[in-house]
């Protein structure tokens, strides 16, 4: 075995192929082929995707490739400068490229060999150049890997942790899943968000922020169908609460003004009343003070039903 970074790893069983060293590490294939100059290598390393999501992911410091003609963001300034990010589902980036993931994709190594990070159809493909002599090159491949099960990880255990401070029960599985228990009946909770549909970069844009957590309650009352959503500048608006636009269709059964209260503090971004149905949705991962006040819209909305429906009135 020609290369020393090779033999850093004593207990693994590397196989000589056609042009090629392959061996598999923590469940990562790595496939390691001798470049004809310089004492380089070319390494490849493979797994299985830790979110069960299908999505196209390509993150490189090279720039774009051949079929990823957008630049996105994921929110880390110093991170968006330096690596070309395209996703098919962008509302998902901040998700799964974590804090973990993003750390292994900055280590260069001691020769500044970058690594490029490739997901399609649950697959994850590392791709590299490194010396013969770096001890450290596969040990970058694998942390990339291993980050991003740890980033998937430590998103279901947020969900968790902020569920349990709404007093709810969640569900560590993908997508998230929870309920809550609340005075009038059980509450269903999920995670929410769309990809785009065209090359329109305002598409793009609304599909990034299009993560949503939306609570739902469920009941034997047939209610008149009216929803409110928030809308971008480039949508006629109805109503503009709390700084934010809005289009409303239907008629609200209670005061406008009781509504604006909690979506500015609850941040709230939709609510779809439909006969039995109360879906409210507020944006990204919703905190416990969210959830709260998604709740207060569902009973209020309960309310002035059981109200408009009294014998009294």
């Amino acid at each position: 075995m020609s290369a020393p970074f090779l033999t850093v790893k004593s207990d693994v069983s590397w196989e000589r192929g056609a042009r090629a060293w392959v061996g598999t590490i923590d469940g990562v294939k790595l496939t390691c082929e001798s470049r004809w100059w310089g004492n380089q290598w070319n390494v490849t390393g493979e797994s299985q995707f830790a979110v069960p999501e299908k999505m196209i992911l390509f993150v490189s410091q090279r720039g774009m490739d051949h079929g990823f003609w957008r630049d996105l963001l994921v929110g880390d300034s110093a991170f968006d400068d330096q690596f070309f990010i395209f996703c098919d589902s962008p509302a998902l980036l901040p998700i799964i490229l974590g804090e973990a993931t993003r750390g292994a994709l900055r280590d260069q190594g001691p020769n500044r060999h970058e690594i490029t990070l490739y997901v399609r159809d649950g697959r994850v493909k590392t791709t590299g150049m490194n010396l013969k002599g770096d001890e450290t090159a596969l040990d970058r491949h694998l942390a990339i890997h291993r980050a991003l099960g740890e980033d998937h990880g430590a998103c279901l255990k947020m969900w968790q942790e902020r569920i349990g401070d709404a007093a709810g029960r969640a569900d560590m599985t993908w997508p998230p899943t929870a309920t809550l228990l609340r005075p009038t009946g059980a509450m269903l909770v999920h995670l929410s968000w769309f990809a785009p549909s065209s090359r329109d970069s305002a598409d793009w844009d609304d599909a990034a922020q299009s993560l949503r957590t939306e609570i739902t309650a469920h009941d034997d009352t047939e209610r008149k169908k009216w929803s409110l959503r928030e809308v971008g500048p480039t949508v006629a608006c109805t109503h503009e609460l709390a700084g934010r636009r809005f289009v409303l269709l239907g008629a609200l059964p209670f005061k406008l003004a009781q509504l604006e209260a909690i979506i500015s503090r609850a941040d709230i971004s939709s609510i779809r009343v439909n006969a039995k149905d109360i879906t409210v949705g507020v944006r990204g991962i919703a905190t416990a003070r969210q959830i709260e006040g998604a709740t207060r819209i569902i009973h209020l909305v309960i309310q002035a039903t059981m109200e408009s429906s009294s014998p009294y009135r």
